[in-house]
Order: C-alpha cells, then sequence, then structure tokens
C-alpha cells in the first residue's frame, strides 16, 4: 500500500512538472498589428453608432501600445518576458469628456493587472491576470496604419525642441512620395530630403541630404538632420490629421499636421 501511493504521488509531481513546463512561448512579434477589444472582464464590449470600436495596437520594436478605449485615445509602454509575460507601463488617455466612459474605465483597471498574454488557437489574443484570468480578449483585425498613411504634404509643427505650430504661412512642411519612397522637409533654410521606410508603425529615415543655401538661422535644418535619422517609429493622434514620431527610447520627437488647402 505504501509503495503505491508513494507511486502515486511521484506520477501527479510528474505531471505537474510537465504541466508548468509544457506553457506555450508565444513571440512577442506575434502581438504586433491592431487588435478589437471584444470582451473585458468576460463581458462583451458594447459599440453605438455614436462611439469608436475600442482597439489597441501593439509596435513590437519600439515597446509602444495605442489604440482607442471607446472615449478617448490611449497610449503607453509595455514590456515582455519568459512565458508570455507582459505588464502595462506609462499608460496615458486623452483628456475628452463622454456620456459613458464605463468602457474605458474598466479598461485601464484591466490593463494596470494584465501579467501574461496568449493567443488562442482560432487567433484570439487573451491579457491575463496573474492568476491567469482572462482580463481582456481581443480579435485581430486589419492594420489601419501604414507609411501608406503619410502620403502627401504636411506641416511640421515640432521637432526636437522646437515649436513651429504656429507657423500660418506653412514655411515648415514635409512631404511623402509612396510611390519611390522619398521625402523632403522644408526648413525655413534649405531642404533636408531623402528616403524612408518601414511598415505598420515602424519608420526609418535614410540617405539625408540638404540644398546648400548659406541662411542667417539655419536651426531647423540642423535640428532635422540629427532628428529624422533617430526616428523608429510613429503614431497616429487624437486629432485625425495628426502624427507623431518618436526615437528608439519612445521620445516624441516630431509632430506632424495635415497641411491646409
Amino acid at each position: 500500500m505504501k509503495s503505491s501511493l508513494l507511486a502515486g504521488l511521484a506520477v501527479t509531481a510528474i505531471a505537474a512538472l510537465t504541466s508548468c513546463s509544457s506553457v506555450k512561448s508565444i513571440p512577442v512579434e506575434n502581438l504586433s498589428g491592431e487588435w478589437s477589444i471584444k470582451k473585458i472582464n468576460g463581458d462583451k464590449v458594447k459599440i453605438s453608432d455614436d462611439t469608436v470600436e475600442p482597439y489597441l495596437a501593439f509596435d513590437v520594436v519600439n515597446g509602444r501600445f495605442f489604440g482607442h478605449a471607446g472615449c478617448n485615445s490611449i497610449m503607453g509602454s509595455f514590456a515582455t518576458g519568459e512565458d508570455n509575460e507582459i505588464v502595462f507601463t506609462s499608460t496615458g488617455v486623452t483628456m475628452m469628456m463622454c456620456p459613458d466612459i464605463a468602457t474605458e474605465d474598466a479598461l485601464l483597471k484591466a490593463l494596470a493587472s494584465v501579467k501574461q498574454y496568449n493567443i488562442t488557437d482560432n487567433g484570439e489574443l487573451e491579457l491575463a491576470s496573474a492568476s491567469d484570468r482572462t482580463l481582456v480578449s481581443l480579435e485581430k483585425r486589419p492594420d489601419t496604419l501604414s507609411p501608406l498613411a503619410l502620403a502627401g504634404e504636411w506641416q511640421v509643427s515640432s521637432i526636437g525642441e522646437i515649436d513651429m505650430s504656429d507657423d500660418a504661412e506653412g514655411t515648415y512642411t514635409i512631404t511623402f512620395n509612396p510611390d519611390d519612397e522619398t521625402f523632403a522637409m522644408t526648413t525655413g533654410c534649405n531642404t533636408v530630403s531623402g528616403k524612408y521606410a518601414g511598415s505598420f508603425v515602424d519608420i526609418t529615415f535614410s540617405g539625408l541630404r540638404s540644398t546648400r543655401m548659406a541662411c542667417p538661422d539655419m536651426t531647423v535644418e540642423q535640428t532635422a538632420s540629427q532628428i529624422l535619422p533617430t526616428i523608429t517609429s510613429f503614431s497616429e493622434v487624437a486629432d485625425d490629421n495628426a502624427f507623431a514620431f518618436y526615437n528608439v527610447h519612445g521620445e516624441l520627437v516630431m509632430m506632424i499636421n495635415r497641411a491646409t488647402e
């Protein structure tokens, strides 16, 4: 009897160890892109005609996330570890007043408790607590962002520490040409141009060159030449006609707004 009991305990212990070691590791790259939020704490997300579908988007190259919480835009950073660990940090939202922010409040509270992620066999993304309770359920959706969204002319409202938001005459602009992946930025003195490339929200600028006019103030030009090569990603901000650009440290280094007709 004693030997049978010990054998049974041994089998149980081995089964437990096997179960613990069989956690399916999911590469963080699988999170990349946009995901519609379908459930929060098991409750289905309700979308009315005057609300935006809540979603989260993961920029895995730079460890950033952004999206919409149903009322306000949401953004922040995330970090991953072994065994599908994930934590959301520096979470922030815009400050619009909305009639119903229950979904937003529930999402923010849930994200603060997320400790792990999983992608199910049917492709759903589950964000769970440390006790493996699913807090947020999401479904993959087509990505709405890519460098193609930048096509055309934009006003540069800031770059580095320089604020050009009061540029009523459109002196500082940047134009993206997706046909040959080239850009040109007017700086008030010279034109800085080169190549750009990327996918989803990741973007890089390379092959920078500039015209050679000598001007009394070349601060913007010099700053652009220093900042553009450091950019690694971009995101749409609350205003549909504005984009923010970030360096590898997640620091905001440039803002652009759609040029007025």
